[in-house]
């Protein structure tokens, strides 16, 4: 009975400069049950404080998980979109993701990539368009190697065993509800501001950019307007609506600035609007849960 309950449970755990959050996830009947939530702040930089914050914030949680899944930072990941014919079998495919590699700024040998083959953005944002027949896109996403060993060896470390490892910010958009066709994903990480529109059935839309030195709401707001009309233009269509996650979501002043300066409905992500919590579990809602969207994701990630 302990052994079927165990192997029910899938554990997301997002590691940021400042904190490490737990989400662990139990699969039910009725779909997942938020069984547990641990975090833990990060007291100072170096692996040495990051290794025993990720140790406290797992004692936390009780679990003896199926998986457990971390993530490396948007900022490390490189996404290139190819135009492939849609019978391109998997020597084309290599083909073209071999060429793609070659202009990159990283030698082949320093990466790990993974590629799918996606649909057009005009036929993934709507259904109605038709766009060339045969015409799809090959999505390719480049890491550096040591950004995943780095994950793999903390987990190593702490005595977690094996993990998947996943990008932190693709994990934060599987994680955000509610659900609209076309949204818009801000997330401030530790050192960047990143924007991601992922349309469906489509390859993921990906913009990296400095983050402000200082909260000044009306910068951010052109900030985040600007990273709108880009994005955009790259999918051929205007999202529908825009959600924020991380430190600076929760400040008023900032979500007012970036609603006046996109034109978009704005709000704060919160991943466990629609999942049941055991009893034990105290359920953040609001801007608290925008902090737990990644880890949540993750979480998600490791119950395929």
């Amino acid at each position: 009975m302990f052994r079927r309950y165990c192997l029910a449970l899938s554990v997301g755990i997002d590691i940021r400069r400042d904190a490490v959050r737990v989400v662990v996830l139990r699969r039910g009947r009725q779909g997942f049950c938020l069984a547990g939530l641990g975090s833990a702040e990060v007291a100072a930089d170096g692996s040495a404080a990051l290794r025993i914050a990720l140790r406290e914030a797992c004692r936390r949680v009780a679990w003896r998980p199926r998986r457990v899944v971390l993530a490396v930072p948007a900022d490390a990941v490189l996404v290139r979109v190819l135009p492939i014919d849609a019978e391109a079998g998997p020597e084309e495919q290599w083909e073209a993701v071999e060429r793609a590699v070659r202009l990159l700024p990283v030698p082949r040998s320093e990466l790990r990539l993974a590629w799918a083959l996606t649909e057009t953005p005009a036929v993934a944002i709507n259904e109605a368009a038709v766009g060339r027949p045969g015409a799809h896109q090959l999505c390719m996403i480049a890491v550096r190697r040591q950004e995943v060993l780095e994950r793999q060896m903390l987990a190593r470390d702490c005595g977690l065993g094996r993990v998947m490892v996943d990008v932190d910010l693709f994990a934060a958009m599987r994680g955000l509800l509610p659900r609209v066709p076309l949204p818009m994903l801000i997330d401030q990480g530790d050192a960047s501001l990143r924007a991601l529109v992922w349309p469906q059935g489509g390859s993921p839309l990906l913009r990296v950019v400095p983050a402000p030195r200082a909260v000044d709401a009306e910068a951010l707001g052109r900030t985040v307007a600007d990273l709108l009309g880009e994005l955009a233009g790259a999918a051929g269509a205007s999202p529908e609506a825009l959600w924020v996650s991380g430190g600076w979501g929760s400040s008023g002043p900032a979500l007012q600035a970036i609603a006046r300066w996109t034109g978009l409905p704005v709000g704060h992500a919160d991943p466990f609007r629609e999942c049941p919590a055991d009893v034990s579990v105290a359920r953040p809602s609001g801007p608290a849960a925008a902090l737990w969207l990644t880890a949540y994701g993750l979480a998600l990630r490791g119950t395929v």
